[in-house]
């Protein structure tokens, strides 16, 4: 909207919903984001844009409201209890504004930007000390003191706690600054340069036009009304050394502790202080709690002011997924939304367990995809649970089913537990269930990921490639959105990568491939067999054309060429190394033949008989003597038990004279 540098009849509700459409690329997640003029003119703001779920991002929808001015407001829409009882009523998102705090005017702190289930206001006394956590930014209104007062030195601050850091942020409003006399100074503005400020008792205008504007109020040709910068080093981390927040589940209960407990903290829940002065030597029971509710628990260090960090918790006495039999490197965490829209959240080793991944009370089940070489399986994980006999006969619906712990091995009365949670006379918890046919063989017919390797990339690209994909290399989400092929670049030389394939357009995993990039340099062409006094070099233009007959070859002592041309061959790019001999008969006629160079490969067996898009054929060194997994390497490339780099064969039948 500032783009239009004031001219507010190009804006309009259209447009502004179109550019804002720009930045979702899912079709359903474009589809929830609607626009309307909320005036007497059509397409005219005043207006609002709506972000359905799951375009918000939340749980919830949000609402943006513009109005003549172009002013913005936002709020959530849904009241109630979400999925963790937590209160979803009504939040405004702060816009902040050029305001009187104290004797001075500036930006007030802008939150719009942050997660409000996850930012808590921070207040300090009138000296700057004494931090207190007020609250979390949706839980309670805005602090009236000891937030911020520029003039007394007290800065906004906030802290966002999420389950992997805590980390304390700073509120920069837009300023100017110059030399007055032998000390710098500095002055709130507003967007204008204009400097409004409390002057000898009085509300005055300060000329501030020779004063210097900080780059850092410009960001992409937007002028900032201000910035957040962290304070100190992000705190939390697996491997920080920081003490950091421990929660169990224990029935119904939630215990609370730290890694290294000292002194007095406050515990909330849910955005809502539940505990304070509160000794953590023992764990803190947090009880009475409803099953199968995801609980959003933060603890606050009194004794060294820091927020310690957070932790969601799903109370469950019953259902607990167990995922320790999956290979961790080979298995995905699939999530879905209550719309039933897939995706997939990362590899088991290199993300935490997503939070709200299962949710078997709104009918979210936990749901995994195992993806190797050779086939990709979708995997459902079934609790042990009792169900009614009717409904066992008739057709299982979710009314009819309870889930019971593993310590229940008698159904109660007009119930039966499925034999299933029985194995081999021990009583199971639950059990994962593959949920469609194994989707990728040799013989399935299904798409299946092809892959060729050179130096420093990976070229990707599968047997009947359609629409859109998700790249993963080492089980990292690459690159989203793409067509096939692409190339995964900036590799490692001689480097194994696990790359994995996700259809978007299908909703379905494609399939992984361990592919090793190719040693740097493997290539040498051999010239030492050839006369030099009647071989000549071939070169051709970078599209293969334009054969050019260069000058002879020349060889040390050693049989090492000294004068190849600059870019004669290039493997990686399908250019080739060719020479061409000249020489005569017994009956004096002259005869020609050209050469062209083999190196040492090996070939993808597969890809040879299933005329693959890509042909899956890797350079290799004189030392491999065995061919990777599902590769085969040519018998021509040993010859009297030597094993050969390469080797030249003739182009052409030997033809007469050449110019």
């Amino acid at each position: 909207m500032t783009e239009n540098e004031g001219d507010k009849e190009k804006v309009t509700v259209s447009n502004t919903l179109e550019k804002i459409k720009k930045n979702y690329h899912k079709t359903k997640e474009k589809d929830a984001i609607i626009g309307e003029a909320l005036g007497d003119e059509e397409n005219k703001f005043p207006g609002a844009i709506t972000y359905k779920k799951p375009a918000s991002k939340l749980s919830k929808d949000v609402v943006v409201t513009v109005d003549s001015n172009l002013n913005v407001t936002g709020e959530t829409t849904d009241s109630g209890k979400d999925d963790s009882g937590d209160d979803t009523s009504t939040y405004d998102i702060p816009e902040s504004q050029y305001t009187k705090t104290g004797d001075l005017y500036y930006y007030e702190p802008d939150l719009s930007g942050f997660t409000p289930e996850a930012t808590y206001y921070v207040t300090y006394d009138e000296n700057g000390e004494n931090e207190t956590i007020y609250g979390r930014i949706d839980k309670v209104e805005k602090p009236t003191t000891g937030w911020h007062d520029y003039g007394k030195k007290i800065w906004g601050n906030v802290v966002t706690v999420t389950e992997s850091n805590v980390t304390y942020w700073t509120w920069i409003p837009r300023y100017k600054y110059g030399i007055e006399g032998n000390k710098s100074k500095a002055y709130f503005i507003d967007l204008n340069g204009n400097c409004e400020m409390k002057v000898d008792g009085t509300d005055q205008s300060v000329d501030v036009s020779t004063y210097e504007l900080p780059e850092s109020f410009k960001f992409s040709d937007k002028n900032l009304k201000g910035y957040w910068m962290s304070k100190y080093e992000i705190q939390l981390s697996e491997t920080s050394g920081i003490e950091q927040i421990r929660a169990n589940i224990n029935g119904q209960t939630i215990e609370v502790g730290t890694t290294n407990p000292s002194g007095l903290y406050t515990i909330y829940l849910n955005g809502t202080k539940i505990a304070e002065h509160q000794s953590l030597d023992t764990y803190y029971k947090i009880d009475k709690l409803k099953s199968n509710k995801i609980y959003d628990v933060c603890v606050y260090s009194e004794t060294n002011n820091r927020m310690v960090g957070r932790k969601r918790k799903m109370v469950d006495s019953v259902i607990n997924v167990d995922t320790s039999k999956f290979d961790k490197s080979s298995t995905y965490y699939v999530v879905y939304d209550k719309n039933g829209n897939e995706s997939i959240a990362g590899r088991m080793d290199k993300i935490s367990e997503p939070i709200g991944w299962y949710n078997y009370e709104d009918k979210i089940w936990a749901n995994l995809v195992t993806v190797n070489e050779n086939n990709v399986t979708y995997w459902t994980y079934i609790p042990r649970y009792q169900c009614d006999d009717t409904g066992a006969l008739d057709g299982i619906s979710m009314s009819d089913v309870d889930f019971i712990p593993i310590t229940q091995t008698t159904a109660d009365a007009g119930r039966i537990i499925p034999e299933s949670f029985t194995f081999n006379g021990v009583q199971l918890s639950g059990f994962w269930m593959s949920k469609y046919e194994i989707q990728i063989s040799e013989t399935s017919g299904l798409e299946q990921i092809k892959m060729a390797p050179t130096s420093s990339e990976i070229a990707v690209t599968t047997t009947k490639p359609s629409g859109t994909y998700t790249v993963y290399v080492n089980g990292e989400k690459n690159a989203t959105g793409v067509t096939l092929p692409y190339t995964v670049k900036n590799l490692k030389t001689d480097t194994e990568y696990d790359i994995c394939l996700y259809s978007e357009e299908n909703n379905r995993m494609v399939g992984a491939r361990k592919k090793s990039t190719m040693p740097k340099n493997v290539i040498k062409v051999d010239l030492s067999g050839f006369n030099p006094d009647c071989t000549y070099y071939v070169t051709y233009d970078d599209n293969g054309e334009n054969e050019q007959i260069g000058e002879k070859i020349k060889l040390d002592s050693k049989g090492n060429a000294t004068n190849m041309p600059e870019k004669w061959y290039d493997y990686e790019n399908k250019k080739w190394a060719n020479i061409v001999t000249k020489g005569k008969d017994k009956d004096g006629n002259e005869l020609v033949t050209y050469w062209t160079y083999i190196p040492r490969y090996e070939y993808d067996v597969e890809g040879a008989y299933n005329d693959a898009k890509i042909s899956e054929t890797r350079f290799i060194p004189t030392t491999q003597t065995t061919a990777d997994s599902e590769f085969v390497i040519p018998e021509s490339f040993t010859f009297n038990g030597q094993q050969l780099a390469g080797f030249w064969v003739s182009k052409y039948e030997v033809q007469g004279t050449i110019d």
